[in-house]
């Protein structure tokens, strides 16, 4: 066989192993990356969640004024009898509004946390399977090497 064809087998092992290990090591950075947007998207969604909350209650106080401008042109008090309860209701209301908005916001945020702990898993377990690939390849090129010569 002479001794160029089993130099170049183990070199084309050695450089099939290496590149399956180079592109593991490589996806393995890509899903750091990709967890890391997707962890910046967790804080935005929160973010943008306090501030929806904070925008609900501006508007509630804006229509509880105006509510209570409401009750008083036409007679009507707001510390007793039916304006009171319209008062109460609307409180209750506004309050539930802003607590789905906060558990719909978490919601959100915790699902993409989770995936971006399921990328992270995903990279290193592609990192993993490639560096057993690549050891595998230069294995087995170091076995077809050692029988190509025993036989020559």
């Amino acid at each position: 066989m002479g001794f160029a064809a089993p130099v170049m087998m183990l070199a084309g092992a050695g450089l099939s192993a290496a590149g399956q290990i180079s592109g593991g090591i490589a996806a393995d950075r890509a899903a750091g990356i990709n967890a890391q947007i997707q962890e910046n998207q967790a804080d935005y969604i929160e973010s943008q969640t306090g501030a929806r909350v904070g925008q609900n209650r501006r508007d509630f106080r804006k229509f509880e004024g105006a509510q209570r401008a409401d009750l008083a042109a036409y007679g009507a008090s707001s510390t007793g009898g039916s304006g009171l309860l319209l008062a109460q209701e609307a409180a209750r209301q506004a309050k539930l509004d802003q607590l789905n908005i906060q558990t719909e916001g978490t919601n959100q945020a915790n699902a993409t946390r989770m995936g971006a702990q399921m990328t992270r898993y995903e990279g290193k377990a592609r990192k993993t399977q490639a560096i057993l690939g690549g050891l595998g390849t230069a294995v087995s090129g170091v076995s077809k090497w050692a029988s190509s010569t025993q036989m020559g």
